[in-house]
Formats: structure tokens, C-alpha cells, sequence
């Protein structure tokens, strides 16, 4: 028979290997449980790496969309105004005719939209003899009292209509022209031409 003290320490002994076990084994718990949180964090940490990446990608490539169709349209607008200075610059060359048919409906156009009876055209050097006649034309056909005025513009073509007063004027030179229509001219274009690059 065991001793006292030897079941004593027996006793002992197994109730700290009891201890000893369920400690280690809450250990080991533990640790799972903080491995398991470190993986699921380190999960969260590359799902939000990843998403950042996507992000940030996502901001480039439209940034760099962005800039291209800038640089599109900064070519097509150059080329748009340079190609209106050619037009303007073969003014000159045009059909006297067709030319000549431009300039009363530009005039009926500036009798519609300042709508006086009295009215005033400052002519281009060049276009003086020619808006004379078309003047008179425009006068039987629209009821209007249309002078010349003896100042004359500086664009070499085209002319400016004013009221009597001088209130209400109505540029129809190629300049003004030229940027009253560009806008029309720019989205036509770019309807037909730069479907998929802008």
C-alpha cells in the first residue's frame, strides 16, 4: 500500500497533469482562435490591398482616357479652326453668284432678327457695290429702309446690321460666323468622324 504522503503526491501529480492538460489544451484553443482571426484579418487586409489596386487602377486608366480624348479633341479643334481659316481665306475665290446669294439671305436673316423698319449696314471695303444692290433688293422685298453707313468694317468680307438707334447689331462678317457656327460645325463632325475616339 502506497503511503499517505505518496498518494498524496499521486494525486497531485494527476491533478496537475489534469491542470497542466486542460491549460495546454485551452492553449492550443487560443491559438487557433488567433490564428484563425490573423488569417481572417490578413483576408480582409488583401481583400482591401486588392480593392485599393482596383481602385487605383480604375483612377488611372480614366484619368489617362481622360487625357487622351483631351489631346482628340484639342487636334480636332486646331484642325476644325484651321480648316474654317481655309474656308474664309477662299472667300475670294468663290462664285460671285453663289456668293452673292449668301450675302442677301445673311441680310434677310439680320432684317429678321433686329426686326426695326430702319436699319443700318456696316459694310467690308469689298463688299460694298455688292451689298448696295442687295440692300435695295431686300428693301422692296421686305418693306425696311436699309442705309449704308460710310464707316466701314475691318474683316474683308461680310457686314454688320444695326438698328437705327444702334442697340441691337447683328455680325454677319466670316469671323463672327465662324464662331456662332463652330459649335454646330464640332458636334457634326464629331457625330460623324470621332464616334469611338472621343
Amino acid at each position: 500500500m502506497k503511503t499517505s504522503i505518496e498518494q498524496v503526491v499521486d494525486e497531485t501529480i494527476k491533478n496537475y497533469r489534469e491542470e497542466l492538460s486542460n491549460a495546454l489544451r485551452e492553449s492550443l484553443n487560443l491559438l487557433k482562435e488567433e490564428v484563425k482571426k490573423a488569417e481572417e484579418e490578413g483576408r480582409r487586409i488583401l481583400e482591401r490591398a486588392k480593392e485599393d489596386g482596383n481602385r487605383a487602377y480604375r483612377h488611372h486608366t480614366t484619368q489617362a482616357e481622360l487625357e487622351s480624348r483631351g489631346l482628340a479633341l484639342r487636334a480636332f479643334e486646331g484642325a476644325l479652326d484651321g480648316l474654317i481659316d481655309e474656308v474664309i481665306g477662299e472667300l475670294e475665290n468663290v462664285d460671285r453668284k453663289r456668293y452673292s446669294r449668301s450675302l442677301k439671305s445673311f441680310l434677310l436673316e439680320a432684317v429678321n432678327a433686329i426686326g426695326s423698319s430702319e436699319l443700318e449696314v456696316r459694310p467690308s471695303k469689298k463688299d460694298v457695290t455688292l451689298l448696295k444692290k442687295l440692300c435695295k433688293e431686300v428693301e422692296k422685298e421686305r418693306g425696311v429702309r436699309i442705309s449704308i453707313s460710310k464707316e466701314r468694317i475691318k474683316s474683308d468680307h461680310g457686314f454688320i446690321m444695326f438698328s437705327k438707334d444702334g442697340k441691337i447689331a447683328v455680325d454677319y462678317t466670316p469671323e463672327a460666323l465662324k464662331e456662332r457656327l463652330k459649335p454646330v460645325i464640332r458636334r457634326r463632325v464629331a457625330e460623324e468622324y470621332l464616334k469611338g475616339v472621343i
